[in-house]
């Protein structure tokens, strides 16, 4: 939601977000040398199209990586490798710590948006630098913190 909402209700608004879409991903030739697709399901795919080509990112969120063991990790490791052969699909895990962290949550935000080939917003109809575009900018942040407060620490003032 973060990544999808528009700037003024503190969103990144940097592409259409999907939850769990279904991917076809390689998986390898069968005895005959016929292609094997296997479908993969990503927590989150945001798209966005740029100059008639469409770009992707994947998220997945993994509760449960540190607490796993090795089997975990490598069956976690396949379906990332697995999901890394779509063309034009960038793929990103995050666990529950990286959640909880605003600004690494703002980094890959960001991150996604320059896979994505989208401008960085919000768009301003003054310089960046400005007195007007840094105030902008500011309440631009505060929005952000307050959505990320309201949803993700669970702070609510109801």
């Amino acid at each position: 939601m973060f990544y999808g909402l528009p700037c003024h209700y503190g969103g990144m608004h940097i592409g259409t977000v999907t939850l769990n879409p279904s991917v076809e991903v390689y998986a390898g030739r069968d005895m005959f040398g016929e292609v094997k697709t296997e479908t993969r399901y990503p927590d989150i795919m945001i798209s966005a199209f740029n100059t008639r080509t469409r770009y992707d990112v994947a998220f997945d969120y993994d509760a449960d990586s540190t607490h796993g063991g090795d089997n975990k990790a490598a069956k976690d490791r396949r379906r990332a490798n697995a999901i890394a052969t779509v063309r034009n699909l960038v793929h990103f895990t995050l666990v529950t710590s990286d959640i909880l962290d605003f600004d690494y949550l703002v980094l890959m935000g960001e991150r996604a948006r320059k896979v994505l080939k989208q401008r960085r917003k919000p768009s301003l109809n003054v310089s960046r630098d400005s007195v007007d575009g840094r105030k902008a900018l500011r309440e631009y942040r505060e929005r952000q913190i307050e959505l990320f407060d309201s949803f993700v620490r669970g702070v609510r003032d109801y």
